[in-house]
């Protein structure tokens, strides 16, 4: 009996040895698995939403742009007018409408100077507002990342880079006339130039203190893309979260 009270306790001792290591296994893989989930969440969602916040701004921009070509085409056809109408009057030597039609055409071409200027700030500043939170959505991201880290850094050692795939445009050019104040249309490929499109690459594995409980090495990838659908004006956001 007392042999067997001792073979009994060794019994019990082992299976609960085998418990324990099963549950703490179980507890660390449950940890990888939950820090892992909560830094791909993090990146997906902040991309898709900092993205498609920043892709609507643009394209509210380009609408501004664009509402601008009545004023220059208003101006262009003003012009014209205001030039066969200076030809004629000096054609028959009026003086008074001579003077009556370079006043008309020299104030066109004062507003259309100041649409000119008014234009270009508004691409400046397109052009770098969407530079500027392109750069500030990756350095964002970035930083989030070491803090969704912090509570797993003991356990679980990581390397993250998230990256732009490349660097967007202000896909909009002047039309053919050009000139000053002219018309703005987009760019051909407008929709790609357009893209906002990022890959997020992580690399883990289980830190030296815990590697007799859970040796675990791994990485994943994670792509973002936010673009516009120019077609029939509509300028609605395509979305690809994750691939």
């Amino acid at each position: 009996m007392k042999n067997l009270d001792k073979n009994s306790k060794g019994f019990i001792s082992l299976n609960l040895s085998l418990i324990l290591t099963i549950f703490i296994s179980l507890y660390f893989t449950g940890a990888f698995a939950i820090a892992i989930s909560q830094q791909r969440d993090y990146v997906r969602s902040t991309c898709v939403n900092e993205a498609t916040d920043l892709q609507a701004a643009t394209l509210k921009n380009v609408r501004y742009l664009f509402s601008l070509n009545k004023y220059s085409t208003v101006l262009r056809r003003g012009i014209t007018t205001a030039k066969i109408a200076l030809a004629l009057a000096a054609a028959t030597m009026n003086a008074p409408a001579v003077a009556a039609a370079d006043k008309i055409l020299s104030g066109l071409y004062r507003a259309q100077d100041a649409l000119d200027k008014v234009q270009k700030v508004l691409l400046f500043k397109a052009r770098a507002e969407l530079q500027t939170k392109h750069l500030a959505l990756v350095a964002k991201i970035n930083s989030g990342q070491r803090d969704e880290a912090r509570p797993w850094n003991k356990m679980i050692s990581m390397l993250s880079l998230f990256t732009p795939k490349r660097f967007p445009r202000f896909a909009v050019r002047a039309d053919s006339e050009g000139g000053v104040a002219p018309n703005y249309e987009w760019e051909p490929d407008a929709e790609k130039k357009l893209t906002l499109a990022y890959s997020w690459n992580m690399f883990f594995r289980t830190e030296d203190g815990y590697h007799t409980v859970l040796q675990w090495m791994n990485s994943i990838k994670v792509e973002c893309s936010v673009a516009p659908n120019l077609k029939e004006e509509k300028w609605q956001l395509t979305i690809n979260a994750d691939k």
